[in-house]
C-alpha cells in the first residue's frame, strides 16, 4: 500500500495483494517476479486433534476444498491461484501462471524447521546471521 501512496520506491508483498491494489486504482503500481524465480505459499486448512465439533471440522474442511469455496475470494478481490483443478483461475492472475517458481523441499523444510526457527529467532534478537 505503501508503493501506491507514493510512500515507497518498492513493496514487497504477495503478488495477489498487488494485483488488487491495482484494481482499486493505484495506477502506479506494477506486479513484478525476478526473472530467476521466485518464493511462493499455500494456504493450508486442516483439523486440530480433539477438536471439540469434529463432524462440523470435517464438513468444513470438505467445503473448502471445493470449487465454489475456491472462487469465492475473487468476488472480493483475493486473487490466489486455487488448489482445486475444477476451480476458475481469477483473470487478474493470469498473467502470473508463467512466473517462474523457486523448487520447495517440503520434507527439508519439516527436517530442518526447529533449526531454521531457532537460527531465524537468534538472527532477529541479535541482528545478524550465525555463521
Amino acid at each position: 500500500m505503501s508503493a501506491g501512496l507514493g510512500e515507497a520506491a518498492i513493496g514487497i508483498t504477495f503478488m495477489h495483494n498487488g494485483l488488487r491494489h491495482i484494481e482499486e486504482g493505484f495506477e502506479n503500481i506494477k506486479v513484478v517476479a525476478p526473472e530467476d524465480g521466485t518464493w511462493y505459499s499455500t494456504a493450508a486448512v486442516g483439523i486440530i486433534e480433539g477438536a471439540p465439533e469434529l463432524e462440523a471440522a470435517k464438513m468444513f474442511v470438505d467445503w473448502a476444498l471445493t470449487k465454489d469455496a475456491q472462487e469465492i475470494g475473487q468476488q472480493f478481490g483475493s486473487y490466489q491461484f486455487p488448489t482445486n483443478p475444477d476451480a476458475k483461475v481469477p483473470e487478474q492472475a493470469k498473467p502470473l501462471a508463467d512466473v517462474k517458481l523457486n523448487p520447495y523441499d517440503l520434507e527439508w523444510s519439516g527436517e530442518n524447521r526447529a533449526r531454521l526457527v531457532e537460527e531465524w529467532d537468534k538472527m532477529i534478537k541479535d541482528g545478524k546471521k550465525e555463521q
